[in-house]
């Protein structure tokens, strides 16, 4: 986790000596979620080329339960990703109180792969509740999740990449000093590892035009999203 008070700080000292100007509250904290969707679209764009989680998403992979309606689960509110999915089969214990879990893991079909497995006599989903075996798949369809087979009840597990949660940066107001304090009780830190400080701070200092290294996450902001420096 990362102190929003320590961006906000750092953002400001480095401001001051490049002589940038003054950053009001409101305006830190705009450009802070701007850095966060910019710094996750780059991290996300490395785990499609690669298909690894990176320590820098660790913050934000989730597990869920999802329960299944008519052959659909709703996706998660912060649903940003797809990790893995497992069917729950929950079975009673002999004490008749305390119910297991067994999951099995379920197959995601692509686009073009629902009808050439459903119609495989090898891969086709199947279920055998006595043996609590059987082969699972799932696929998105009309922003839900669509499970197979049809006869599966109950939910399923579903482990994702949620989006970074709103951070703030918030003030109370000295009417004597006619200042802004930092007000730790309605501010939201980060949820970011230490490791990714740098890269919000450069992200803040370049949206206020300031020069900072042009590594390769900056580089691919410019290329992609045409960012130029605010001056």
């Amino acid at each position: 986790m990362i102190s929003v008070q320590t961006v906000f700080e750092r953002v400001k000292d480095l401001s001051r000596k490049d002589k940038a100007g003054y950053t009001s509250a409101a305006e830190f904290n705009r450009n802070l979620a701007e850095a966060q969707t910019l710094l996750m679209d780059w991290y996300y764009k490395m785990f499609e080329a690669n298909e690894k989680t990176l320590d820098s998403l660790a913050p934000f992979i989730k597990e869920t339960s999802l329960l299944i309606n008519n052959q659909f689960c709703a996706f998660p509110t912060d649903y940003r990703h797809k990790l893995e999915g497992g069917y729950n089969f929950t079975y009673n214990n002999c004490d008749g109180v305390n119910p297991t879990t067994n999951t099995v893991g379920m197959q995601h079909l692509k686009t073009g792969e629902v009808m050439k497995t459903l119609s495989s006599a090898i891969r086709k989903p199947k279920i055998d509740v006595e043996k609590q075996t059987g082969k699972f798949a799932y696929t998105f369809v009309n922003n839900m999740i669509k499970v197979y087979p049809k006869e599966l009840t109950g939910s399923i597990y579903f482990k994702y990449i949620t989006d970074p949660p709103v951070s703030l940066y918030n003030v109370t107001i000295d009417l004597v000093n006619q200042e802004e304090d930092y007000d730790p009780a309605t501010s939201i830190d980060l949820q970011w590892g230490e490791q990714d400080q740098t890269n919000l701070v450069d992200l803040m200092l370049f949206f206020k035009g300031i020069q900072v290294r042009e590594g390769e996450l900056l580089q691919w902001i410019v290329q992609k999203h045409q960012y130029s420096n605010r001056q």
